[in-house]
């Protein structure tokens, strides 16, 4: 289980702690940092990885036994919302609107970047293969270059709606 703060500028500080499910055992540290962390977005992970998306669009990515970092890169743009990861992709979207996705992997590989959206601070949920949206003037809904076999076969369509 990891858990962050912060106080602006300064003293962020991350915690992982085995979760022992037994009140009468405490948990066990296992992660403690203080650099590399965003203040805003939550951080991610997959099975192998921790990624700390920062709010000024630098991304980290640290082996989740190891605590060892991988890579570390420079996306661009500021962000308030946090990344979500899917297909073995990672997207975040900019307070300006930039919709950048990211290959969850052990190097860093940037696979889109994408000025269509307008600017927001929302997490965008995924459901059913589906992204959605949510900026300041409108909603869209992301489907993957193709569609899903979900989508096919129900006959979704993509769709935007002004707010």
């Amino acid at each position: 289980v990891f858990g962050a703060c912060g106080s602006g500028g300064g003293g962020k500080t991350l915690v992982g702690v085995e979760a022992t499910g037994t009140p009468d055992q405490p948990p066990e540290i296992l992660w403690r940092m203080k650099r590399s962390l965003p203040y805003v977005p939550t951080l991610v992970a997959d099975r192998e990885r921790l990624f700390c998306w920062q709010d000024r669009g630098v991304v980290a990515c640290f082996d989740l036994r190891s605590q060892e970092r991988r890579w570390e890169s420079r996306v661009g743009g500021s962000y308030y919302g946090s990344p979500v990861i899917a297909g073995g992709k990672i997207y975040c979207i900019s307070r300006e609107g930039q919709v950048v996705v990211i290959a969850a992997g052990d190097a860093f590989q940037l696979l889109v970047k994408n000025d269509r959206c307008g600017g927001g601070h929302a997490t965008p949920p995924i459901h059913a293969a589906r992204m959605d949206v949510r900026t300041e003037t409108r909603l869209h809904c992301l489907e993957p270059v193709g569609g899903s076999p979900a989508q096919a076969r129900s006959g979704q369509q993509r769709q935007e709606t002004d707010s």
